[in-house]
């Protein structure tokens, strides 16, 4: 029945894209010369995409590579039952229709990359991974690109702080909907919640929206929704007792560092070490949280387990997992849950800054590609329609599984400010991994290398930048 029923909305949406390809919203008669036309969602989006300049790409196919676990922007998966694969589907048609080309989007694990660079060939136009922390002689410096990154639809600021003398391999769109995806966020259990009286009249959503979602006030929640029935120092969740938080250690202390406004570099034209006595104190907030007794850390399965069981309020998990939560509930939408941006280290911090995971899935081009107008303009249009189309019903489809408009709210706030740093690249790969290793087991790695970092980062940037320059 399911896939009857998501085979009969495709065939609704392209029978809805067949008639608005004959005539707009306006009444205006469209071609595909790419002249000036009006471009309208066939699923509910009220934004419009106007193009006001004539492009036509003469039936040129763009290869779209994407590094995805979940797979819903590859072609192959467009027959499931979900609003977000159809609007895909429908932002791919329309460019085509508009722009006089095809777009194929592929898993990246069908691509061999290797002869592409080898023989200055290519069999992708664009690559959504994390190649170019790997290998970045193989892509070009997104900065050539005939693109004005200030434009609404990119996201410029993230853009801006992954620059390196002026030269960037990557960044993320609105399309960028694996990105997205691989963001951290803070889910709660509404039953818990309601359930416990110290709690029942907090608005969470309320304080995100004053600017009071601070690291404090979170601990201060944490600590209330705690049960420690026994009076024994500790939780017992066997025994029906519940914790305040619960996360899986191997990302959670990134999320709260990055979320919270740290960073481990300084990129303003030259790179060095902002990991000074501010970060010192930052992380010694972030370990005092994650070493209550009112917190506990676990795997990651045992997380959704436990969190499900209403074992603990909150987790801190990637928004992708929000499915897994949602169908551990049995309930779709999934009301029981809600989502919220990590908190603010202060309440005078400007913005919520969310934490995509630091091996994302970023856009790049590969380097075999020469065609720069071309890939500019395709690049450009691709971000403009993603942001205008898909990521409304990205937005929609998220909220399905947790709680609603008041999960569309917060998507505004958890990707307003995507967290970037040059850290990672520029120094170790695992340094990541190892912050927050040592943040679990309440160890505060700042402390005693303030100095040993002020050396190594220049160095490390200096090692990168040669890296750069034979690229």
């Amino acid at each position: 029945m399911k896939r009857f029923l998501a085979l009969f909305l495709a065939l609704v949406s392209a029978l809805m894209f067949a008639a608005c390809s004959m005539q707009n919203a306006e009444g205006t008669t469209q071609n595909t010369s790419g002249t000036t036309q009006t471009s309208q969602s066939t699923l509910g989006t009220s934004a419009t995409v106007t193009d006001g300049e004539k492009i036509d790409f003469g039936g040129k196919k763009f290869k779209l590579a994407i590094d995805t676990r979940v797979g819903y922007e590859v072609g192959d998966y467009y027959d499931k039952a979900e609003n977000i694969h159809l609007v895909i589907d429908e932002r791919n048609k329309t460019i085509e229709t508009l722009y006089n080309c095809k777009i194929d989007a592929v898993n990246i694990a069908d691509c061999v990359f290797e002869p592409d660079f080898a023989t200055g060939s290519n069999t992708a136009d664009l690559v959504f991974s994390q190649f170019t922390q790997k290998n970045p002689k193989q892509f070009i410096d997104l900065n050539t690109l005939e693109i004005d990154f200030t434009k609404d639809w990119w996201l410029s600021e993230y853009m801006r702080d992954c620059s390196f003398d002026g030269k960037n391999l990557y960044t993320i769109c609105y399309g960028s909907l694996s990105a997205f995806d691989y963001t951290q966020v803070l889910v709660y259990n509404k039953a818990v919640k309601n359930a416990n009286k110290s709690l029942k009249d907090i608005d969470f959503y309320a304080l995100v929206e004053s600017g009071e979602w601070t690291l404090d006030k979170f601990h201060e929640i944490v600590k209330l929704a705690a049960t420690d029935t026994d009076k024994n120092g500790s939780i017992e969740a066997d025994n029906g007792e519940i914790y305040g938080f619960i996360y899986d250690a191997e990302c959670a202390g990134n999320s709260f560092y990055f979320g919270a406004g740290g960073k481990y570099v300084s990129n303003d034209g030259e790179i060095h070490s902002v990991m000074d006595e501010s970060s010192v104190l930052l992380t010694d907030k972030i370990i005092a949280l994650f070493g209550d007794s009112a917190s506990t850390a676990a795997v990651d399965i045992n997380v959704i387990l436990n969190f499900k069981d209403g074992k603990s309020l909150f987790s801190v998990d990637e928004i992708y997992s929000l499915r897994n939560y949602a169908e551990s509930f049995n309930n779709r939408p999934g009301t029981d849950i809600g989502i919220l941006p990590i908190p603010k280290a202060e309440s005078g911090a400007p913005d919520y800054i969310s934490y995509p995971e630091i091996y994302m899935h970023s856009m790049c081009v590969p380097k075999a590609y020469t065609d720069i107008a071309v890939i500019s303009k395709f690049l450009d249009l691709y971000a403009r329609h993603s942001k205008e189309t898909v990521f409304p019903e990205y937005k929609k489809w998220v909220a399905s599984y947790a709680d609603g408009e008041n999960t569309e709210k917060m998507l505004d706030y958890i990707f307003e400010n995507p967290a970037s740093d040059l850290g990672p690249h520029i120094i170790l790969y695992g340094i990541g991994y190892e912050f927050s290793k040592k943040v679990v087991n309440g160890e505060n790695m700042f402390k005693d290398n303030v100095e040993l970092y002020r050396i190594s980062v220049p160095d490390s940037a200096k090692a990168y930048r040669k890296k750069l320059q034979n690229n």
